[in-house]
């Protein structure tokens, strides 16, 4: 199936290049959302190359079962000087003001503010209400590196500890136990990018009983987690980089006078574990998917109880087959 993008974002052009299935979307951003049998998912962009980040995702979200609609969102009170203006004015808008009622699933990246308190963020409080809303929703969400630490200190008080060295590289992870559908179909071990300043412990979790740990590897720690409370999902690391994100983040990181080490298990003239790390990820989003248009409350008998109510407050009658989710 396809991702559609919004109209003329760059990602388009160098996904097609690729070879991916990518289109320009017709629907706007701000208004209602045509009502068509087509997932929509928010990227709550964090990462300060928001052109990448977007190409990463996409690249993912282009492999599931059914079309999937991409819109990307910020915090309120969020501001970069990472992207340049023109780009966030023409392709991004404060979450509450997306239609809500119209979306499936978010996802929220990290960001490079690990090394910060939490409370420290500048826009620690816009995040906080996405995470409350997505709570009261009972919005399915992926969580990511920074995104997954601060959404499990949210929501269960998990604390982050700082490394003394930056976490990078490629590493084998293996699953906890079993039974767990988001790893159906991936070979293991999973190769997984890590890029991190801080870690979160095995042994915080295992005494919170609302979080299940899924992967984890003997040096890089937890890997991916699951929220038995609320339809979350946090991957402590980046497996929707692409093949050349992690040395170019090494030359990055170097010209910019940082310390860091070349990235560990990857060799650009060894392709296996590359390869194995970039199928993982798709299956993964795959997998992800799946499970999103399987639970779509538009497949069930609620939506005609929806828009009766609807039509009865509005004195309209609303088109069949019309989706729309209960706020």
């Amino acid at each position: 199936m396809a991702v559609l993008l919004p109209r003329t974002l760059p990602a388009v052009a160098s996904l097609r290049a690729e070879g991916c299935p990518v289109a320009e979307d017709p629907a706007p951003t701000d208004g209602t959302l045509p009502r068509r049998r087509t997932l929509t998912v928010v990227l709550v962009n964090l990462m300060p190359y928001k052109a990448s980040t977007e190409a990463d995702f996409a690249r993912l979200l282009a492999n599931g079962p059914q079309d999937v609609r991409l819109l990307l969102a910020v915090p309120d009170g969020y501001v970069t000087t990472a992207t340049p203006a023109d780009h966030m004015a023409r392709f991004y808008r404060p979450f509450f003001d997306l239609p809500l009622a119209r979306i499936d699933a978010v996802i929220v990246t990290g960001a490079p503010v690990e090394t910060l308190p939490f409370d420290h963020v500048f826009y620690w409080d816009g995040l906080r209400r996405i995470l409350d809303w997505l709570d009261a929703a009972r919005m399915p969400s992926l969580h990511v590196c920074w995104g997954a630490q601060a959404a499990m200190h949210h929501y269960h008080g998990v604390e982050k500890h700082p490394l003394r060295r930056k976490r990078f590289g490629l590493y084998p992870h293996m699953p906890m136990g079993s039974g767990h559908g988001l790893l159906t179909g991936i070979d293991l071990p999973f190769h997984m990018p890590v890029s991190r300043q801080s870690e979160t412990r095995l042994e915080d979790l295992v005494r919170r009983p609302g979080l299940r740990p899924v992967l984890t590897a003997p040096v890089a720690g937890v890997g991916l987690v699951r929220d038995r409370a609320r339809p979350a999902v946090y991957c402590l690391n980046h497996p929707e980089y692409g093949p050349r994100r992690l040395p170019e983040e090494f030359a990055r990181d170097r010209k910019a006078g940082r310390e860091i080490d070349p990235p560990a298990g990857y060799d650009a003239g060894l392709r296996r574990p590359q390869v194995a790390w970039q199928t993982a990820a798709r299956t993964l989003y795959r997998n992800w998917i799946t499970e999103i248009a399987a639970t779509d409350p538009r497949t069930s008998a609620d939506v005609a109880l929806d828009w009766l109510l609807r039509a009865q407050l509005s004195g309209s009658t609303a088109p069949a087959g019309s989706p729309c989710r209960l706020q």
